[in-house]
């Protein structure tokens, strides 16, 4: 990285509290595509649909003339239309003040990436185009499980089972968020299974930074007590700390199965089981008579 930034003459940047545009929209990337990020933006874009199910407004377009398959597609691509919209009105109003701030930094300029469990160097607009392609089939992936869930959801009678669902809904999506503390269960995960690429910058660079927390609880467990002068903190000389020396998706797996953990393989993993839940949803607005 040093050799390539001399090479091409470009200065130093912090890729991890950069002000620049591109370093902002680096260092932002992993609070937005992170498993809370994606379900929260998920969940604000989803309230509409959820109160729309059983509104007059949805009884009137299952009534009306025409195939129930063009109303979910043209659902779909209004849910499709508003992410791309307050993505790139989020990313669009940081990148200017980023611009404003700290100035404009080349598309080019290199990031050190871990795709694989191979480190690479990567354009910087390469890594944030590549992390939101995979953050935007994320989001429809869950609006589309969100959809199927409903579809089994509204149906229950009993508003215990309807409790029990969501439940378990919830727990398939976000039960994948705890699987980076749990080397015990890496073994027998495959890199094919959508949930593994959620968390879309972790393909690209990790954000665990767990060592460092552990380092500095156990510094504070051997020094904090100080008798009559109380607590201390110990401030540890850190070093070249960035997203790059975390775990990335790759280092959940064995080495057998991480060489198969790429972006092509997140980007067929997530596009399929999307296909096929929208096939399914599809079939049931077709066949079934049902717009959920």
């Amino acid at each position: 990285m040093a050799k390539q930034l001399q090479t091409e003459r470009q200065p130093p940047v912090s890729m991890r509290y950069g002000t620049q545009d591109w370093s902002f929209l680096i260092s932002f990337l992993p609070v937005l595509t992170s498993i809370v990020g994606i379900l929260v933006v998920t969940l604000v874009l989803f309230v509409e649909e959820i109160s729309d199910t059983i509104s007059a407004r949805r009884r009137l377009l299952a009534c009306l003339p025409g195939r129930r398959w063009q109303l979910f597609v043209a659902q779909c691509l209004v849910f499709c239309t508003d992410a791309a919209l307050t993505v790139g009105l989020m990313l669009g109003g940081g990148t200017a003040m980023a611009v404003l701030r700290g100035g404009h930094l080349r598309a080019d300029y290199p990031v050190l990436t871990r795709i694989s469990g191979t480190i690479a160097i990567w354009p910087a607009w390469r890594v944030v185009l590549g992390t939101l392609l995979l953050f935007m089939l994320g989001l429809i992936l869950l609006y589309l499980f969100g959809r199927l869930a409903l579809t089994y959801i509204i149906r229950i009678k009993s508003d215990l089972g309807r409790m029990l669902l969501a439940m378990a809904a919830y727990l398939v999506l976000v039960g994948q968020a705890a699987v980076s503390l749990l080397p015990n269960l890496t073994g027998i995960l495959l890199s094919w299974l959508p949930l593994n690429y959620l968390q879309a910058s972790r393909l690209f660079f990790g954000t665990d930074y767990l060592p460092m927390q552990s380092m500095y609880m156990q510094s504070l467990d051997r020094f904090g007590q100080f008798g009559r002068y109380g607590q201390a903190a110990v401030m540890l000389p850190v070093s070249n700390l960035s997203y790059y020396d975390g775990g990335t998706i790759s280092n959940l797996f064995p080495p057998s199965q991480a060489g198969q953990v790429g972006l092509l393989t997140a980007v067929g993993s997530l596009t399929i089981t999307g296909a096929l839940i929208a096939g399914w949803l599809m079939w049931r607005a077709t066949k079934r008579n049902e717009l959920i």
